[in-house]
């Protein structure tokens, strides 16, 4: 499953952060929950920019951003979201 995958892959990339800090959004986002209580868009389908109440924390982590978005066209499809 692709949510598999994206948490796999940002997990490589960010390998201090635990996976119960991440959570999916129902739009589709990955956020990483930091210790403020912060959620942090690390992964978003059509990659646009979200604006949070950032306290500074997204700067410790990198977002995971494929290079390939056809590879989420499947994903996309089952949230009624195509490209």
């Amino acid at each position: 499953m692709l949510q598999d995958k994206v948490v796999e892959e940002f997990l490589k990339l960010n390998p201090k952060v635990k996976e119960d800090e991440l959570v999916w959004r129902a739009d589709g986002r990955l956020e990483w929950k930091c210790k403020h209580g912060v959620g942090h868009t690390v992964y978003e389908l059509k990659q646009e920019k979200y604006i949070h109440g950032c306290d500074g924390c997204c700067k410790a982590v990198k977002p995971y951003n494929p290079t390939e978005p056809d590879e989420h066209d499947d994903w996309a499809d089952e949230y009624g979201r195509g490209t």
